[in-house]
């Protein structure tokens, strides 16, 4: 048990690395290529900017078939293919000398992305844990925000180095020599089963999921449960890209300096990592839906202190609110998708849940866009979110715990055919 234990947070710790370097090369590190790319090229920024927008919605396009493949494929494999993958994007942008090469390398990292990270990372650790699978999870996840500084200032260093070319490939190296190696040699999809370790051959990872409690994918389609969690996905991403993108703009409307302005947003990414665990530990200590009660519902009066922000005080107030529940959901909302759904087709119902994100994630910026555009204000956009926020605080307690059924070798023996 011991040595079980031991394997699970050094699996973990695998995953938190794994995150760091290649979804903060993604995500956090991307803003980074944009002037010199300007440069280099004179692409409009639109144009530019469809980079990093498609390369979102692949990674959710991908989601789904990283998700079937999960239940059937062992995850090492799955992930070792995504990050590799990633890695060779990185490489290719890096000699690329048009859009179309440049528009491919990064649909190729979304897939890359999307087989390798968030995803895979929840059906891994909510294999691993059960009694600490909230804190399992939030530190794994943790790694995805703290990425974002880390790769962003590799990615700074190399480009002033060496350029834009060398800074891809500064994206790249880490996937090759760190990600990769750490994926092949310590992460595996599931500990062993009893009953598997009990047969003559070991069982395969399709046996191994068919074996574990839960719904089936068209069961879970069905349940109330799956539609209020996919709710969940949607808002908690609508409003956090939403917020990312628009938060600087809206605190240099109340009269803040954009440094100070991008300090405000520096606060609230740094403290959201480090909650993620915490709430993690809170969900396992307490209760995943009350965790999840705290996190919602502390976002959207993060939400109501940013509307009254006009000065220095008012903005830390709001932040000391805001900031540490700030990713955390990010963390539960697998923990609540495996309480309620079961762990059988955990991969196959996640990729799917993964849609309902990256829609939220692709629309959040532009209908916060287009708010502003139309009223000249941000406040129907926070009133917004503060509302959908508040829907999610209560929809976790409407979603019942799946009813475990005791797992014998007996139920494990293939049906009878009748005739």
């Amino acid at each position: 048990m011991v040595k079980r234990e031991k394997q699970a947070w050094m699996i973990v710790i695998s995953l938190f690395l794994v995150m760091v370097i290649i979804n903060g090369s993604g995500y956090g590190a991307q803003g980074v290529f944009f002037t010199p790319l300007l440069r280099q090229f004179g692409w409009t920024r639109a144009k530019l900017s469809l980079l990093q927008s498609t390369m979102g919605l692949t990674m959710g396009a991908a989601m789904p078939l990283a998700g079937w493949l999960l239940d059937r494929f062992e995850a090492k494999i799955v992930m070792l293919c995504g990050a590799l993958l990633a890695g060779a994007a990185f490489a290719a942008a890096s000699q690329a000398h048009s859009f179309a090469p440049m528009l491919a390398a990064y649909i190729a990292f979304g897939f890359g992305m999307g087989a390798s990270t968030t995803l895979p990372s929840a059906f891994v650790v909510s294999n691993w844990f059960e009694e600490q699978r909230g804190l399992a999870l939030g530190v794994a996840m943790a790694g995805a925000s703290f990425g974002g500084t880390v790769m962003t200032l590799v990615a700074g260093y190399a480009l002033a180095w060496g350029g834009w070319r060398v800074g891809y490939l500064a994206m790249a190296a880490p996937i090759f020599v760190v990600a990769a190696p750490l994926i092949l040699v310590l992460v595996k999809g599931r500990p062993p089963h009893a009953l598997s370790a009990a047969a003559s051959q070991p069982a395969a990872p399709a046996q191994e999921g068919a074996a574990l409690d839960g719904f089936e994918l068209g069961e879970a389609l069905r349940s109330r449960s799956f539609w209020l969690i996919s709710f969940g996905f949607f808002a908690f991403a609508f409003s956090a890209t939403g917020t990312v993108v628009h938060l600087i703009p809206y605190l240099i409307g109340q009269g803040f300096a954009p440094t100070r302005a991008a300090l405000a947003m520096s606060v609230l990414l740094a403290v959201g990592a480090a909650g993620k665990p915490v709430f993690g530990w809170f969900a396992d200590r307490f209760s995943i839906r009350v965790a999840l009660f705290v996190v919602f519902a502390g976002l959207a009066a993060g939400y109501v202190l940013m509307l009254r922000v006009t000065d220095t005080r008012s903005l830390v107030i709001a932040l000391a609110v805001f900031s540490p529940v700030w990713g955390a959901a990010l963390a539960l909302l697998p923990v609540l998708l495996a309480d309620a759904c079961g762990l059988k087709r955990y991969g196959s119902i996640s990729g799917i849940l993964g849609v309902f994100s990256t829609v939220g994630s692709a629309g959040g910026p532009v209908v916060a866009g287009a708010v502003f555009d139309a009223a000249h204000s941000y406040a129907p956009v926070f009133e917004l979110y503060i509302v959908l926020l508040v829907l999610c605080a209560l929809t976790p307690f409407a979603c019942p715990p799946y009813a475990r059924v005791p797992l014998t070798a007996e139920s494990l023996k293939p049906a009878r055919s009748i005739g």
